[in-house]
């Protein structure tokens, strides 16, 4: 196509673009958005709505499955309901005795629970017999907490079950990946009498902790000295 310039009354012409220019031009503005992007997924601006999609994504996508777990909720009603008996947080060992048994007559296989007893209580007794009660079927998963800057375990304790998971080459991936999320430099356990009792340990660490409080990601395992700890 041809024009005139009003000014000083010279023809111009514009030259259509080829088709490669096009793709170019496409591919630059498309990187710098992308760039562009990428940054704002780290602020505030764009993680909010991420969130909240992910969250609708999840509720549509999600398919039920068909699998004999039963999840026993220590939420605030719980918390309601013993404050009304006078039993304040964090409750007695010997309630989690009574709850041992209740999934041993519902005939569990296995319990597991995220919760861990850092300290001891102030009755001796209960936690003897709330690792007498962890030492019986069914087999007992508790938790440990990873971390790189809280614990006070660095290698794996004596008198604890090692973890039964294994994983193919995790020697040599060590070695070549120092720096790993997926690696914990300091762990920490329920005191030694709980730790000693039960079967096998599942990790608790969430992989980040969103603004609006929800985690929605965990790492699926966990190494610590050696020993591959699955999430709880």
């Amino acid at each position: 196509c041809a024009g005139r310039l009003a000014s000083s009354g010279t023809f111009y012409r514009v030259l259509p673009m080829s088709s490669r220019r096009i793709l170019q031009l496409g591919a630059l503005l498309g990187l710098v958005w992308a760039l562009v992007a990428l940054q704002l997924m780290n602020t505030a601006l764009l993680r909010s709505p991420e969130n909240d999609t992910w969250d609708l994504r999840v509720r549509a996508f999600a398919k039920p499955v068909d699998v004999p777990i039963v999840l026993i909720l220590i939420d605030q009603h719980s918390l309601d309901w013993a404050r009304k008996l006078s039993i304040e947080w964090p409750w007695p060992r010997d309630l989690y005795t009574y709850i041992l048994d209740f999934c041993q007559a519902g005939g569990a296989r296995v319990v597991a629970f995220d919760i861990k007893f850092s300290t001891l209580s102030q009755m001796p007794e209960a936690d003897e017999a709330l690792a007498a009660k962890l030492a019986q079927p069914p087999n007992f998963v508790g938790a440990v907490l990873t971390s790189d800057t809280l614990g006070s375990e660095r290698v794996w304790p004596t008198g604890v079950n090692p973890s039964p998971f294994t994983m193919e080459g995790l020697g040599p991936w060590e070695k070549s990946h120092p720096d790993s999320e997926l690696r914990a430099r300091l762990a920490a356990f329920s005191i030694p009498q709980i730790a000693e009792a039960t079967a096998t340990h599942g990790h608790v660490r969430a992989l980040k902790d969103d603004d609006d409080s929800y985690i929605r990601q965990f790492l699926p395992v966990q190494i610590f000295d050696g020993q591959a700890v699955p999430l709880l």
